[in-house]
């Protein structure tokens, strides 16, 4: 809650600090081809790109395989519902990865 509270006197509201540091951990693993939606959100929080960009992101992107990925950031009940919500979507669809790692 402290944490919380000094970011808000900062100016960086709480969600995009965890999109900073959620960012910086996919950077440090030399993996943003494979998160490109946290890379341009990331870069729009900087003030590096405008939100307008978001919509211009295009597909075919370069990963080791075609099929895509989710990534759920959240926790406790709104977390864990989100989560069930979305993989139940993604085993309808074949497009998506069919593994899940923690």
């Amino acid at each position: 809650e402290e944490v919380a509270k000094e970011q808000l006197r900062s100016g960086m509201p709480l969600g995009i600090s965890v999109v900073k540091m959620c960012a910086d951990f996919v950077k440090s693993h030399n993996a943003e081809a494979e998160f490109p939606f946290l890379a341009k959100v990331d870069s729009i929080c900087s003030g590096a790109a405008p939100p307008s960009s978001l919509t211009e992101m295009a597909i075919p992107r370069v990963r080791s395989s075609r099929a895509l990925k989710v990534a759920i950031l959240g926790s406790g009940n709104w977390g864990c519902a989100i989560a069930k919500i979305i993989a139940r979507n993604c085993q309808r669809r074949a497009d998506f990865q069919k593994r899940v790692e923690m």
